[in-house]
């Protein structure tokens, strides 16, 4: 709802010629954040609505399916988002094969599993059908911020050729409020991004442009003739063991750099805010303490860096990582297919 007496309140707009509130103008014009001093609160959703549940394919929080329960208890669609991140190396089967068993784990039962783009419009005509086969008067999108709902739902407008478009940004709860759009005799609600818990992205201010991939991502390949470190910009270090290939999947901004095991404390203290640009000194102080984990890495999975990207190893081999508390590090069974190319990356 607009209104024109307190700026930093919801749905602040200069005078009522504007058809777009400030925060909005913003965000859609200069991808810039506007502060409010009012959190959204996610309004109770009716248990016989229609959920479409997104997440972020590159991003697969998956512990987010745990936290599903508190906000939505009905039938549910769920729709992996930015399959155009990885067309030449997403298995469909394997992803939709994964995040069913993933649901089940959680006692979560999906209507069906989908894989789409909201960036070019894969796999949306077969997400209309699927909404037209389990159709209910009332259909709310939910997910995790930054998951794409918002763009989704741009998308499945279009299709539909309903003039209507709802903002969207990198940064997170830009949807502050359900926002309720009448089609035909359905209604579908964008609603505000569910807040993850100790994600990085809560941490991050200008850096986060640059770590979240808009583009396909190529595999970046750095080939150890020795066991050695490599870092991940200023957000991670890898010690590895073994000398074979790895294969980061990360945004291109985020400096990878190879260095041998003895030089690679003093790099990292000299370069961390230079060669290594990523994350700021003001970031920094937010993500935690530097902290290390070993982990051991099948040749099968991906070594997640959450909201980061994650890496293939061309072998199973434990990893140590040095990283900030607040980034959350696991192994997961790869859905993608092996890299048989990339971009090799000497440094």
């Amino acid at each position: 709802m607009f209104q024109t007496t307190h700026p930093k309140h919801p749905g602040y707009r200069l005078d009522e010629t504007h058809t777009l509130c400030v925060r909005c103008f913003q965000l859609r014009h200069y991808n810039r954040p506007f502060e409010l001093e009012e959190a959204a609160v996610l309004r109770v959703i009716p248990s016989d609505a229609l959920g479409v549940v997104i997440l972020d394919l590159f991003d697969l929080e998956v512990a987010f399916l745990s936290r599903l329960p508190r906000y939505f208890s009905g039938e549910f669609i769920l729709v992996v988002n930015k399959v155009d991140l990885f067309p030449d190396s997403m298995n469909s089967s394997k992803t939709k094969e994964y995040l069913r068993m993933l649901a089940r784990e959680y006692g979560l039962k999906p209507l069906d599993v989908l894989v789409v783009s909201a960036a070019n419009g894969d796999g949306v005509d077969e997400l209309i059908d699927t909404l037209n086969r389990f159709l209910h008067d009332e259909i709310y999108l939910l997910g995790p911020t930054n998951s794409g709902k918002s763009s989704l739902l741009n998308q499945l407008l279009r299709r539909l050729d309903v003039v209507h478009e709802v903002t969207v940004s990198p940064f997170a709860n830009t949807t502050l409020d359900h926002i309720g759009i009448q089609l035909d005799n359905v209604m579908i609600y964008d609603t505000p991004g569910l807040t993850r818990d100790r994600h990085i992205h809560h941490y991050l201010s200008t850096s986060l442009k640059d770590i979240i991939p808009t583009k396909q991502l190529k595999p970046q390949t750095i080939q150890l003739t020795k066991p050695g470190v490599i870092f991940m910009g200023g957000f991670a270090r890898f010690d590895f063991d073994h000398t074979n290939g790895v294969s980061f999947f990360v945004a291109p901004k985020i400096v990878l750099h190879k260095t041998t095991q003895e030089k690679a404390d003093g790099f990292f203290q000299t370069h961390r805010f230079t060669t290594l640009q990523h994350p700021s000194v003001e970031e920094v102080s937010l993500l935690g303490a530097w902290v290390f984990d070993t982990i051991r890495v099948e040749s099968d999975e991906d070594l997640v860096m959450e909201g980061l990207g994650f890496v293939r190893l061309a072998v199973t081999a434990t990893v140590i990582i040095h990283h900030y508390a607040n980034v959350q590090v696991y192994v997961r069974p790869s859905v993608f297919r092996r890299a048989t190319h990339g971009n090799k990356t000497h440094r």
